[in-house]
């Protein structure tokens, strides 16, 4: 088991990236809503405050990880740089 994470349980690694991997592209596509204007009604916004902690927390037990294999770091890497693009994009 690697953590404590977003439903209060301990999970193991596999788990933890595919949750992350789940959780950023949620952003992304939140992000992406409210940045070209289909978020009318708030909606994404609303659901970005909730997100953005979940990824805080998956991402926290997932950087500088040791244990993962080169596949998962590309793969966290490469969320991590497109979630930092994505609030470069949305900055108020």
């Amino acid at each position: 088991m690697s953590g404590v994470l977003v439903t209060g349980r301990e999970r193991p690694l596999a788990a933890i990236l595919v949750a992350y991997h789940a959780f950023a592209n949620v952003l992304l596509f939140l992000n992406d809503c409210i940045r070209t204007g289909f978020d009318g009604d708030g909606y994404a916004k609303a659901r970005v405050k909730e997100v953005i902690p979940k990824v805080e927390v998956l991402e926290s037990a997932l950087k500088d990880n040791p244990a993962l294999t080169t596949v998962g770091r590309a793969l966290v890497t490469f969320l991590q740089g497109r979630l930092d693009q994505s609030k470069c994009n949305n900055a108020d």
